[in-house]
């Protein structure tokens, strides 16, 4: 039997309320996947309105997202044993990026894998979070637009310069 992985893992540095936030968001939306008796209180709501309980296609079990005080502090979000759902991610940071008003960009990478060589189980993905947008875009064509020194465009008209962002993909990087 051959299992099949998405993994990730990237830092986001800030000033330490907002990132606590971060984390008191994803907490408390793992504790309302793990609590489908009780209606998901109004911070996941806030996040995810769809929110109904059961049959819900977001996994916040499937990341940890935790804060590291270290001289600077930051939050550190990996998958969980290669299963990282990364739509709840982006959703997540999104919706985080609302709640504190930050005008920056978000960019991080995630690796698709497979316990034995499969056709087609191989790959991966750039994505690039604002307050209004997430983006997704297969590594090939972050290949090819780094390798052209072209843009990657955001839905909402922004630009994210493919070398200065997702060039640096792996600790997540935000600007506010």
């Amino acid at each position: 039997m051959t299992d099949f992985y998405t993994k990730t893992c990237f830092e986001i540095n800030g000033k330490l309320e907002s990132l606590q936030r971060l984390v008191k968001i994803h907490n408390a939306c793992v504790r309302a996947q793990r609590n489908l008796s009780e209606p998901p209180t109004d911070l996941v709501r806030s996040m995810f309105p769809e929110w109904t309980g059961e049959d819900d296609y977001i996994n916040p079990e499937s990341v940890t997202v935790r804060i590291v005080e270290d001289a600077e502090p930051y939050v550190g979000i990996e998958d969980c044993n290669g299963y990282a759902d990364i739509d709840y991610i982006a959703r997540l940071l999104q919706g985080w990026l609302k709640m504190i008003d930050g005008k920056g960009v978000i960019a991080f990478e995630y690796s698709h894998d497979a316990s034995r060589s499969v056709s087609g189980a191989y790959g991966g993905s750039a994505v690039a979070v604002s307050r209004d947008t997430i983006q997704m875009v297969d590594t090939s064509e972050v290949l090819d637009l780094m390798r052209e020194g072209r843009y990657l465009t955001l839905d909402q008209g922004s630009t994210v310069m493919a070398k200065e962002h997702l060039g640096m993909v792996g600790p997540g990087i935000v600007r506010t």
